[in-house]
């Protein structure tokens, strides 16, 4: 039988440490038979077998360069199996690097029911999984069903879950066809999320192709609360037929609302607060008219029995019919009495009755119907022509497990 073939069936049958006497006995020998050396070297890591609680094969490297390195030109570098499929503990670098140059990843991990790739850090500022990309991701998860998660982070105590840092792109990006693209949630008094932008960039993009891009619960608190230094919140919708504010109840009744136009509506009272001297603060009501009116007021001098009032240009260009308004008056003084002469679109002429001739001030209010508004009365409201907000889902998840039986 040739010597390469007597080799490796002797290395097969060899037990742990026989296998490590053998292959340093193939070191020596493949400087004559470096063929022959290399296929036995391949037959003892591939029988190596014990039943201990430390590592069957050990590689040691006492420079920079790896201590096991497991290369292939079409499969698997390298496979594990048993309660860590692959575990890398370092001092002072990586405890596990992959790198790749063809496209595929670096570092693959599957379960068909664990955790197919799981980093640990036992130190104040290590971290447990770490991704750099010059211009990709640099970690990326992805689920095929419908209730797995892409990236879980979990944060046992004062740490980050998901820390996502990028100079032009962006530092975290989830995406979900029919689930959460995020799903952030904090157990104790810490944040659920995070986010924060510098160099005007956005500190939180969501975007939904149909139905909700971002929603806000809070069970004993504030749902939402943003905060700007220019502008607090700006919302947007398209003008034709959107609403970019809708305020409804727990039920998605509406309550406050305003349309693409501009048009505010509300159901229940408006009151307003205000301050009088002495400090107090003194709430107010807001009247209510049966049609959208437009008002001015004003105070005037009758002059031997006439006087003409022009109109302020701004009030008259707010009026729906510039000659179609009403004028109230009330004399400051005695008089046989007042009443309006003439209105025309610049004003209007007041003279005393019975042809009197007195001299006195008087005050005027003009109400008149808004500019677009003619013919618009009280009527009963239309239910259905309000904008219907859907109904509140709040996202009932699993928190996601800690997978303590992988804890080195």
């Amino acid at each position: 039988m040739p010597f390469d073939r007597t080799f490796r069936a002797n290395a097969k049958r060899a037990s742990l440490g026989l296998a490590v006497l053998v292959s340093a006995a193939a070191a020596t020998f493949g400087a004559t038979h470096p063929a022959a050396a290399a296929g036995a070297l391949q037959a003892i890591q591939n029988s190596i077998t014990c039943s201990s609680g430390s590592a069957c094969y050990l590689a040691t490297n006492n420079s920079t360069g790896p201590g096991l390195a497991g290369t292939s030109s079409k499969g698997v570098g390298m496979q594990g199996k048993g309660v860590y499929g692959v575990k890398g503990l370092a001092t002072t670098n990586d405890g596990v690097f992959g790198s790749t140059t063809s496209g595929y990843a670096g570092v693959a991990g599957t379960s068909p029911i664990g955790v197919g790739v799981y980093g640990y850090t036992t130190g104040s500022g290590g971290t447990a999984v770490y991704g750099l990309s010059l211009d990709d991701y640099g970690v990326y998860g992805a689920t095929k069903n419908g209730n797995g998660t892409g990236v879980a982070g979990v944060v046992l105590a004062g740490g980050t879950g998901v820390y996502g840092y990028s100079n032009t792109s962006y530092g975290v990006e989830a995406e979900s066809t029919t689930g959460y693209g995020l799903y952030a949630e904090a157990a104790g008094t810490g944040t659920a999320a995070y986010l924060s932008a510098d160099e005007g960039g956005y500190g939180l993009i969501a975007y939904s192709a149909g139905s909700v891009a971002m929603y806000g619960h809070n069970s004993s608190g504030n749902g939402l609360d943003v905060e700007g230094t220019y502008i607090g919140g700006v919302l947007r919708a398209p003008a034709s037929g959107g609403y970019p504010i809708v305020a409804t109840d727990q039920n998605a009744n509406d309550l406050f609302y305003v349309d693409g136009a501009g048009n505010v509506s509300y159901h229940g009272g408006l009151f307003q607060f205000a301050r009088v001297p002495g400090g107090a603060l003194v709430k107010s009501y807001s009247p209510k008219t049966t049609a959208p009116t437009v008002e001015d007021t004003g105070t005037a001098q009758l002059v031997g029995g006439a006087a003409a009032v022009r109109l302020d240009p701004t009030f008259a260009a707010s009026v729906d019919t510039p000659s179609s308004y009403r004028v109230f008056i009330t004399p400051n003084g005695d008089t046989r009495g007042l009443f309006v002469a003439t209105k025309t679109p610049a004003g209007f002429i007041v003279r005393e009755s019975q042809g009197g001739r007195s001299t006195v001030s008087f005050d005027y209010r003009i109400v008149a119907t808004a500019v677009g508004q003619a013919g618009q009365r009280m009527a009963v409201a239309n239910p259905a022509s309000e904008p219907r907000a859907t109904a509140p889902k709040v996202p009932h998840l699993t928190r996601a497990s800690i997978p303590t039986a992988l804890h080195p």
